[in-house]
């Protein structure tokens, strides 16, 4: 496990809200695969991975039967909202960082909007900065390349 997957695991352990990278550390024992969902999604504003629901045991049949049942509901590509579609504040930020992961931060006019009040919110595509390795297009975002993103740039405080 690399630093910023420590990172992250750790914030996860806490109860706090931000991206959970290790869903094992949030699953009870027994608890069946609704429940574990809600459990991931409580941590994020509501959205979930689809790579989150295969690593905590929910397979593509089971996410495919939720989607079909609007249990879930399609934000990104491979990204959904769990429940319905009244987004939480800050649930836009965190499914973008999903559909970018791995190695992605909102960054830009967005991060200055949304999360530090400096600036008008961004009404344009929410702003990612990624690693040059992983960019996408993605409808909807506006991705931006680094160099190099150090643990410490992705993890939550």
């Amino acid at each position: 496990m690399d630093a910023l997957e420590r990172q992250l695991t750790r914030l996860a352990e806490s109860g706090e809200a931000g991206l959970i990278v290790d869903v094992s550390v949030i699953g009870r024992a027994g608890a069946g695969r609704d429940c574990t969902i809600a459990a991931i999604a409580e941590r994020q504003y509501g959205v979930v991975s689809r790579a989150q629901l295969l690593a905590a045991g929910i397979g593509p049949g089971a996410i495919a039967t939720r989607l079909g049942h609007q249990r879930l509901h399609p934000l990104h590509r491979g990204v959904y909202a769990v429940g319905h579609r009244a987004l939480a504040p800050r649930a836009r930020e965190m499914a973008a960082v999903l559909a970018c992961w791995p190695g992605a931060l909102v960054s830009h006019q967005t991060a200055a909007g949304s999360f530090w009040q400096l600036v008008e919110a961004s009404t344009g595509g929410i702003h990612v900065t990624v690693s040059r390795a992983h960019r996408r297009r993605r409808p909807g975002l506006r991705a931006h390349c680094s160099q190099r993103l150090a643990p410490e740039d992705l993890a939550v405080p």
